[in-house]
Formats: C-alpha cells, sequence, structure tokens
C-alpha cells in the first residue's frame, strides 16, 4: 500500500511510480505532477487506486503485458485523471477496468485531432469479458479522438457506461467522437444506462463527429435505456 504521497516530476522522460509483476497493489490519496508518463504498470492485475491524482503529465497511466499477467480487474475510485497533454490513461490487453466516480477531463491538449484521448483501450479481453466499465464518471473537455477510444480487431468486449457524463465544453478543445471502436469483425457490445451528453459555450454540433462511431458499425452492438442526447 502507498498512501499519502505528492510527487513533482521533471518532464520528459520521466516516470513517476512504476510496478512491474505486482497483484493487490493499493494506491490512494497520491498526487502525481509534471512527468512524461506519471504511473507505469507492466504485468500488473488485481489492483485498486483510490483519491489518486494524475494531472499535468504527458501520459497519465500507461498499463501493458510485457512478459505476465495483463492488467486485470483495475479498480479506480474517485480518480482524477485531468490535463495531461498527450492521453489520460491508455490500457493494452487489459479486462476488468472500472471507474467508479471521478473525473477524466482536459486531457490530449498538446495531441493531434487524431492522437488525444481520455482513455484508450487497445486490444481488450485478452483475459475477461468486459474491457471496461464507468459509473458515474465525469468526461469534460477532452480533445483528439474519443473520451474512450477503443482499438478492438482480434476479440468480442463489451464496454459499460452507468451515470456517466460526456461534455464538450469548447470549441476549440473537443474530442471527435465521445466513444470510438477501431473494431474489425468481433461484436463489440457498447452499453450505456442513465448517461448524459451535453455541448456548451461555443461548442457547435456537427454531424462529423457523432456521439459513438464505430469502424466497423455491423459487429456493433449499442444497448442504451434512459439515455439523453443533447447537442
Amino acid at each position: 500500500a502507498i498512501r499519502d504521497l505528492h510527487l513533482i516530476g521533471s518532464g520528459i522522460g520521466s516516470v513517476g511510480m512504476k510496478a512491474d509483476d505486482c497483484a493487490y497493489l493499493s494506491l490512494s490519496d497520491v498526487y502525481l505532477s509534471g512527468f512524461e508518463t506519471a504511473i507505469e504498470l507492466t504485468d500488473c492485475l488485481s489492483s485498486q487506486f483510490e483519491r489518486v491524482l494524475l494531472r499535468w503529465n504527458g501520459f497519465g497511466l500507461h498499463a501493458a503485458r510485457v512478459d505476465g499477467s495483463r492488467p486485470n480487474a483495475l479498480s479506480f475510485d474517485h480518480c482524477i485523471i485531468g490535463n495531461n497533454i498527450y492521453g489520460g490513461a491508455h490500457f493494452e490487453e487489459a479486462a476488468g477496468i472500472t471507474f467508479h466516480g471521478g473525473t477524466i477531463e482536459g486531457n490530449g491538449s498538446h495531441a493531434a485531432q487524431s492522437d488525444g484521448f481520455g482513455i484508450k483501450l487497445t486490444e481488450s479481453c485478452a483475459q475477461g469479458a468486459v474491457a471496461a466499465s464507468f459509473f458515474g464518471t465525469w468526461f469534460e473537455a477532452n480533445r483528439g479522438r474519443a473520451d474512450v477510444w477503443m482499438i478492438q480487431k482480434q476479440r468480442p468486449a463489451v464496454l459499460g457506461f452507468h451515470g456517466a457524463t460526456l461534455s464538450r465544453v469548447s470549441g476549440s478543445q473537443y474530442v471527435t467522437n465521445h466513444v470510438f471502436i477501431d473494431n474489425g469483425p468481433h461484436e463489440v457490445v457498447v452499453g450505456a444506462l442513465g448517461v448524459g451528453i451535453r455541448t456548451f459555450n461555443d461548442y457547435q454540433s456537427s454531424p462529423d463527429r457523432a456521439v459513438l462511431r464505430a469502424t466497423n458499425p455491423a459487429a456493433l452492438k449499442v444497448e442504451a435505456w434512459g439515455s439523453q442526447v443533447l447537442g
């Protein structure tokens, strides 16, 4: 367990915290800022992050497999991933990534519109069925490809939103799509329950910037209940 820690980084090339071959890691009340990557996880699973703030880094978090487990069963409770200039959090081959509350905001401000993201999921569900779930999570002012960008060519996957808010609040900094699924032939299911989509201030809606877009719509299944899109 790591608790009550505040680290300021030195920019390019720096990593705030790195965990390798790790399970049952618990981080709480940790603040990381100024690193190229705030948290780097390799071969880590079954871990919890509570009230972790990752702000003003190049990338907030990166989790991947090197020679052990994929990043599975990682829980983020009341965490803030914000203002990371290239992207928020990137999970490779992950399953069971769960966010409860928290905010994913202002990420991707220095990335190209095709590259920035809030959350990026690459080839999920190698060892599971649900890629990621967001319960009451707040998405706002991210820039680039999407608030949630999923690249899913190799296998089926499920992506869930429950009580989440996704907003575009600026005409100069916005995501092309709130959710972008770059999928292949395998079915991807997106479930949305009580989700709200809004636009504010000088942002102008466009049919080229749909809330949800898939590379292969024929392999996308959307289940939405009680959700609302305004703007």
